[in-house]
Order: structure tokens, then C-alpha cells, then sequence
């Protein structure tokens, strides 16, 4: 998996990141998350999709 892209969207309360990945095989996904969720959280969840858009 490779990450390709980042966005962060400021908000009043809190602050959502958009992370732009593509997996091993060349498919392209985002995944949105909040800024409640550990570095170590947010790299196993990227993972996990890709592996599954592998399939």
C-alpha cells in the first residue's frame, strides 16, 4: 500500500482527515477519519482495506 495524498477539512469542533491510498494491485481508495484515532489505528485500518480491495 502507498499513500498517495492527504487532505485535512478544519472544523469548528474537530477536524476530519481524507487520506488518498493505492493498494498493491494499483486500486485507488480514501479513507476519512477524525482526529480521535492513533497514527498506529489509522495505518492498521489502511492496511486492512487495502488488503481487502485486493482480493
Amino acid at each position: 500500500m502507498e499513500i498517495l495524498n492527504y487532505k485535512i477539512n478544519y472544523e469548528y469542533d474537530s477536524d476530519l482527515y481524507t487520506v488518498t491510498a493505492k493498494t498493491n494491485k494499483g486500486r485507488t481508495f480514501t479513507y476519512t477519519f477524525s482526529e480521535n484515532h492513533t497514527l498506529k489505528e489509522i495505518r492498521y485500518t489502511l492496511e486492512e482495506i487495502a488488503k481487502q480491495l485486493d482480493i
